[in-house]
């Protein structure tokens, strides 16, 4: 596959650079305590040189590969690939078939089945098996950075594979791997400071510090990238709608919340009357996918049909992060991604599903308001605040496993991590006895302990990780609320910046948005507008019509000079009707001829007031 597409770019004169040219033949250099970060955007061949070539290289030498992944789907469409890798050695080798099978030199598992083994009943077995391997990849390896916040394991499999494998050789491989990279700095400097004057036969001769780490990177051109902006879930709904007589465009959607999923989907399979808008899209056409895809007989088939032909053939397919990375969309039909994502790393993992093909992909980004920051940086700083009240304590709890005094005698380190724990600790139990009375009796704050939190041996212990990774939200999403106050396109710009688009470029698409929003709540408004003009309306049927359209509304209230926040909850409230004035006012901004006309009536003598909108001559 990755020979069909270099043949593709250079028949569109697309220059781009793949993994196995980066890294030559190097690889036939690497060594047991080597660590190797191979950093390259989607599409560049980092699974193809794992599988095609350095796996080929390992079977001549006789090593065994653990290839660790982040998402089932990530291991299934891997397990696909590898039949293609066992037909190509059949044709290499005519007895290969009777020598041995794939199994015997790589083995494909989840990070998360590594963290269930480690805390089940027989995690002896487990480390066992880990040490039967002379190699370990780690496969979009920003996992353990980019999901401990919802993961909290994920510290848990880190710590165990590095220790397992610190004299064998490793390799980290992602799109986004600067987190883990710091990690890894960090433990190296660490390990320096440490061994000074005691050091290892391994560490002078096999692999001396100054030689343990390699990186190979190729830089990301989003080039083939054409900035689109949206304002919220109703907008988005809105631009498929409008898109849907078009029936090879495709729309791949990341959202942040299984909520948002839904309700996208529901919305794009409402009935609108609107001209623009009045061809529905088919049920049939949409598919919502989350981590519970299985459950699911539709899910699940469209999941297998993205595995199994990296292509769906759904006009839009809606996901939140359980197709954040690894799974790859080979399809010149998809020109349409849209990312609601905070993070770099995982903005860019979205994006990076689809395979450049030398098409343009329109990529739409959400605008987003300070309010969506300000409730993310308040749920932020509780999880912080409950971290804080139990630091102490955990710090005392902290990792049972990193005390063992000698990790790589596997049998004495699994007594010590597993079997002992609890002797080991009988004097520190206690001190925990404050968190479990809160995780018991205090809902809220039980959620927030598991942002941070996991459990191994009896003992509630920290991802530190986690809690790295809320630290760098919060001032994040600061900087964010601070921007946005003086510039509501702030976050739009962060995004772009992701990209690397140069700020002038931004300026233009945030003009033309801006240009386009206008025309679009104009066009909203006139059409509501229109289905009342010269009907007379009593009050209920006034506040009736404008909490319908209150949106166009205040959009164009709030480019009035003369706006005031408390016009604000003026349009928003069901007990209010619109006045003329501020109708007027709306109908200047927006360059309409219409005048709201308001005939008053008197209560007392049962005359009702009515109010009717006219078009000036």
């Amino acid at each position: 596959m990755q020979e069909e597409f270099k043949k593709k770019d250079k028949e569109q004169k697309i220059e781009k650079r793949f993994v196995s040219d980066e890294i030559g033949e190097k690889y036939k250099e690497w060594k047991n305590r080597n660590i190797i970060f191979i950093t390259s955007p989607t599409g560049s061949g980092k699974s193809y040189f794992i599988l095609h070539i350095f796996l080929k290289w390992a079977i001549k030498n006789n090593m065994r590969i653990l290839y660790l992944v982040n998402r089932r789907i990530l291991k299934m469409q891997l397990e696909e690939e590898l039949e293609n890798v066992e037909e190509e050695l059949c044709r290499e080798s005519s007895d290969w078939k009777v020598k041995c099978t794939l199994n015997e030199y790589i083995n494909i598992k989840t990070y998360q089945s590594i963290e269930k083994e480690i805390k089940g009943k027989e995690p002896k077995k487990l480390l066992f098996y880990l040490n039967l391997f002379s190699c370990v990849i780690y496969d979009e390896c920003h996992y353990f950075y980019a999901d401990s916040n919802f993961n909290t394991n994920t510290e848990l499999s880190y710590s165990v594979l590095r220790k397992v494998f610190d004299n064998k050789l490793q390799i980290y491989v992602s799109a986004t791997p600067e987190e883990m990279i710091e990690e890894v700095d960090k433990f190296v400097k660490e390990e320096q400071r440490e061994s000074e004057g005691k050091m290892s036969y391994e560490q002078i001769f096999v692999c001396p510090p100054n030689e343990r780490k390699r990186e190979y990177s190729i830089s990301a051109d989003y080039g083939y990238i054409s900035l689109e902006i949206f304002e919220n879930i109703e907008d988005l709904a809105h631009l498929i709608k409008r898109n849907g007589s078009d029936k090879k465009d495709k729309w791949l959607i990341f959202v942040d919340s299984i909520e948002r999923g839904k309700d996208l989907r529901k919305r794009l399979l409402t009935k609108n009357d609107s001209e623009e808008e009045k061809k529905i899209i088919n049920e049939k056409d949409v598919i919502f996918l989350d981590a519970k895809y299985d459950e699911n007989d539709d899910s699940k088939e469209s999941v297998n049909e993205i595995v199994n032909e990296e292509f769906s053939s759904r006009k839009v397919v809606i996901s939140t992060a359980v197709m954040d990375n690894g799974v790859s969309f080979k399809d010149f039909n998809l020109t349409n991604i849209v990312i609601m994502a905070d993070t770099r790393e995982m903005f860019l993992q979205m994006l990076g599903r689809k395979r450049t093909d030398g098409g343009k992909v329109k990529l739409y980004i959400c605008k987003q308001n300070v309010e969506h920051f300000r409730k993310r940086k308040m749920y932020t700083e509780n999880i912080l605040k409950c971290y804080e009240r139990h630091r102490n304590t955990l710090r005392k709890l902290d990792k049972p496993y990193c005390l063992v005094s000698n990790p790589y005698y596997l049998y004495s380190y699994v007594e010590t991590l597993f079997i002992n724990t609890k002797e080991t600790f009988y004097s520190t139990e206690w001190k925990q006895q404050d968190i479990l009375n809160e995780i018991l009796e205090d809902t809220v704050s039980s959620q927030y302990i598991r942002k941070f939190c996991y459990s191994l041996g009896g003992i509630i212990t920290l991802n530190s990780l986690a809690i790295k990774k809320y630290l760098k939200l919060k001032l994040f999403y600061k900087d964010m609320i601070e921007k946005m106050e003086n510039d509501e396109y702030a976050f739009v710009k962060q995004q772009a910046d992701w990209l690397g688009v140069s700020h002038d470029k931004v300026e233009v698409v945030i003009e033309e948005s801006s240009i386009d929003e206008l025309s679009k709540n104009r066009e909203r408004l006139e059409n509501a507008i229109k289905e009342v003009l010269g009907v007379s309306m009593t009050r209920e049927e006034n506040i009736e019509w404008k909490l319908k359209i209150w949106k166009p509304l205040l959009y164009f209230l709030s480019r009035d000079k003369d706006f005031k926040d408390g016009e604000e909850d003026a349009i928003k409230k069901n007990d209010r009707t619109i006045s003329d004035k501020i109708f007027e006012r709306c109908m200047t901004q927006a360059g309409l001829p219409y005048v709201l006309k308001i005939k008053r009536g008197s209560e007392q003598k049962g005359i009702v007031t009515l109010y009717t909108i006219k078009k000036i001559d």
